[in-house]
């Protein structure tokens, strides 16, 4: 690199110089301060903040979501267990709280699809029809400008 490069090699050196602890600006975009690396103090391991429990809620229903877990799952003692083993001051929904939860971010989602495709005159639909380990699925997809 020196020998093709002199002149932005010598800027880069005199940058990295100047700010040690500053990633040289000619290789990002931005000037970001980076602070020095030092081992966490035990402190820093184990005085960590307990999530709040409007996020253990959102986290619980995620989990339950994208894994296509059956409602049931949070009324099991494991998982009663995991929860309160992560955070302890966590309160685990229980199914029917979960099962409304469910349903108010569907008709959300619905109410939201609803009203996109409202404001579209022309839409393009395909459906795919499957099944797998003795369970039927269906797909839709619908495209519009």
């Amino acid at each position: 690199m020196q020998a093709v490069h002199k002149q932005k090699f010598k800027e880069y050196e005199a940058e990295k110089i100047a700010q040690p602890n500053k990633r040289p600006s000619t290789f990002l975009s931005t000037d970001v301060e980076y602070p020095p690396k030092r081992q966490r103090t035990f402190e820093q391991m184990f005085n960590k903040k307990q999530p709040s429990a409007e996020a253990v809620k959102s986290l619980i229903f995620n989990y339950i979501v994208d894994e296509m877990k059956p409602l049931r799952t949070v009324e099991s003692i494991s998982f009663k267990r995991l929860c309160t083993g992560l955070c302890p001051s966590a309160v685990v929904m229980t199914r029917s709280t979960l099962a409304k939860l469910v349903t108010a971010r569907y008709e959300e989602l619905v109410q939201t699809v609803t009203s996109a495709l409202g404001e579209v005159d022309v839409v393009c639909t395909t459906v795919d029809l499957w099944s797998s380990q003795s369970r039927s699925f269906l797909g839709m997809t619908v495209h519009w400008l």
